[in-house]
């Protein structure tokens, strides 16, 4: 007999309650590093006054949550 895969997403009544099953995704881009983030951050046009300093903060916020911030201030939404 073959296993099928659950649906993407569907209900199961448990004595707790319902509990959801979700399809979990698979990302296909690798992670970069600080370094990385900050050098992609220079080739979009972003100034630094203190590197070290911005690379303890990236650490503590993460690059996407930080470039979500500066999405209202780009020019070229396509360039970035």
């Amino acid at each position: 007999m073959q296993r099928q895969n659950p649906p993407r997403l569907f209900a199961m009544r448990t004595r707790a309650g319902l509990f959801y099953y979700i399809d979990l995704m698979t990302y296909t881009k690798l992670p970069i590093s600080i370094a990385e983030q900050i050098a992609l951050l220079k080739s979009r046009g972003l100034t630094f006054a203190d590197e070290p300093n911005a690379s303890k903060r990236l650490e503590h916020i993460s690059y996407y949550r930080f470039a979500a911030y500066l999405r209202p201030m780009e020019s070229d939404k396509v360039t970035h």
